[in-house]
């Protein structure tokens, strides 16, 4: 019998309420508790990526995301956390106030404005334990 161990990443749009002018560079991935930002959803969470972990041979891919944005607003930072499924009875969710892992997120250099309805095109690269997130325009 075979266990379906694996990784779902997920992700919603936001947009920050602070000005990222005031604040020092940072690295595209920064490690933040989405629930003390203040940040406004600009859509739902969508799967990035699931990661089967009981073949690590499979350790490459790439695909495109459409993510349907519900609020207009100018989107400044990509942000996801995970879902790790061990078994049908037991999950680690690390999106949540209820844990202490905290989320990451790809900042953008550029803000984009965005209108309820569109959709905005991530691009995702998986290699290893890289995991790549753009924006595509």
């Amino acid at each position: 019998m075979r266990s379906s161990l694996y990784i779902k990443h997920r992700v919603n749009l936001t947009a920050q309420t602070i000005s990222q002018s005031a604040l020092f560079q940072v690295p595209i991935r920064v490690f933040l508790d989405l629930s003390s930002l203040p940040c406004v959803p600009l859509s739902q969470p969508v799967e990035l990526l699931r990661l089967d972990l009981m073949t690590p041979y499979l350790n490459t891919s790439s695909r495109e995301v459409k993510v349907r944005i519900c609020r207009s607003g100018r989107v400044t930072a990509v942000p996801f956390w995970f879902h790790l499924c061990l078994d049908d009875e037991v999950r680690l969710d690390t999106s949540g106030e209820g844990s202490h892992w905290k989320q990451a997120a790809m900042v953008l250099d550029t803000p984009i404005q965005v209108q309820a309805g569109e959709d905005l095109v991530l691009s995702v690269q998986h290699h290893k334990s890289n995991v790549s997130i753009t924006v595509k325009q």
